[in-house]
């Protein structure tokens, strides 16, 4: 398992990670320009509690997961792979873009933002109910969009 804890200011991350579960988490106080995150194999975490611009997160096989509760003020591109993975927004300005691609497993997006991005599309068969909004969300090929 890789770990990446950042407490000061930084500028142009890469992170990569290997074949085990890899963590990154960016504390309240930090700051971070841009970050490319490539988890690769195993259950990666992504945590942003501070400030970050913009995000390419790779997560790979396994089941992945992004939580943002700081200041994103940058597009996000989210890429999980097999299994069930997330994306959560649970901070409450609304995301400048996000690009959800979870592909197999039952994936799930969350914007708990106050509702700036667009609503993710309901896979069909679904009430219509206040759900979650994205930009483009992508999901297993049995989904329909």
């Amino acid at each position: 398992a890789d770990l990446f804890q950042n407490f000061g200011s930084l500028s142009g991350v890469v992170f990569s990670g290997g074949a085990d579960a890899d963590i990154f988490t960016n504390f309240s106080g930090g700051t971070i320009s841009g970050i490319d995150f490539q988890g690769d194999e195993g259950a990666d975490v992504f945590q942003n509690f501070g400030s970050l611009g913009g995000v390419v997160f790779s997560g790979g096989a396994d089941a992945d997961l992004f939580i943002n509760s700081g200041a994103l003020t940058g597009a996000i591109q989210f890429s999980g792979g097999a299994d069930a993975d997330q994306f959560l927004n649970e901070f409450s300005s609304p995301l400048a873009s996000v690009n959800f691609q979870g592909d197999q497993g039952a994936d799930a997006a969350k914007d708990a933002s106050d509702g700036a991005c667009p609503r993710l599309p309901r896979p069909i068969g679904r009430k219509k109910r206040s759900v979650p909004r994205r930009q483009d969300f992508a999901g297993d090929s049995s989904r329909s969009h």
